[in-house]
């Protein structure tokens, strides 16, 4: 099924050597959309061994500025991490499966 993207303005699409998330290079979009009385939407891609990582920040036109620091900040804190190796969450990890299956 095809999408009319139409009413999205990218405004703002990154190199991705501008941007990283987690070390990774990436990409930062900016646009807005009419929907709901107009919503403004950052977003940062970033793809690392097949897989596609994005982190959203979304807010009316007239409150996206009030929490973009913050959005910020965990866009700079946020680490990938290989839960595989750490025993203890491997543990948890397969007793959950077990209790979801």
């Amino acid at each position: 099924m095809k999408k009319d993207v139409s009413a999205l303005h990218v405004t703002n699409l990154t190199d991705p050597v501008d941007r990283t998330l987690s070390d990774i290079p990436a990409y930062k979009i900016y646009f807005v959309s009419p929907l709901f009385g107009g919503l403004q939407t950052s977003e940062i891609i970033a793809i690392k061994d097949g897989k596609v990582y994005t982190i959203s920040y979304q807010a009316k036109l007239e409150t996206f500025e009030k929490y973009f620091d913050q959005f910020q900040k965990m866009v700079d804190s946020f680490q990938l991490v290989d839960i595989s190796a750490i025993s203890e969450v491997s543990a948890f990890m397969s007793l959950f499966a077990r209790y979801i299956t």
